[in-house]
């Protein structure tokens, strides 16, 4: 089983969009993988106003990514700051980095 890191907007979203996350969370487990919600990642403190600087929770969520096996990219995680830094995080710790949209197809591959 795969530990896969959720990467994705939430700047500026409502509730963070933590509800795309537990969806796409929902998918990577019925695909046998063991989904990582960056969300979870912190406490309801840690997310309020004054809570967490940015470089903290970058610091955090990065931290997390290295004990990951795979990085799958949410729709529009292009139009965050934070989930381009976890991306290029990601791509430089050497885990397989991957669109949402392309798993499916990179599943298939590993199932050959």
């Amino acid at each position: 089983m795969a530990k896969a890191y959720i990467i994705g907007p939430t700047l500026g979203m409502n509730r963070l969009n933590i509800d795309a996350f537990r969806a796409m969370a929902g998918k990577l487990e019925k695909m046998g993988h063991d989904p990582i919600v960056p969300h979870d990642l912190f406490n309801d403190e840690d997310n309020e106003p004054g809570g967490l600087t940015i470089d903290e929770a970058i610091t955090r969520r990065v931290a997390e990514l290295q004990n990951c096996d795979l990085a799958v990219m949410m729709p529009g995680f292009m139009i965050d700051r934070i989930a381009m830094q976890e991306m290029t995080h990601a791509r430089a710790f050497g885990l397989q980095v991957v669109k949402y949209e392309d798993l499916y197809k990179l599943e298939e591959w590993i199932q050959q």
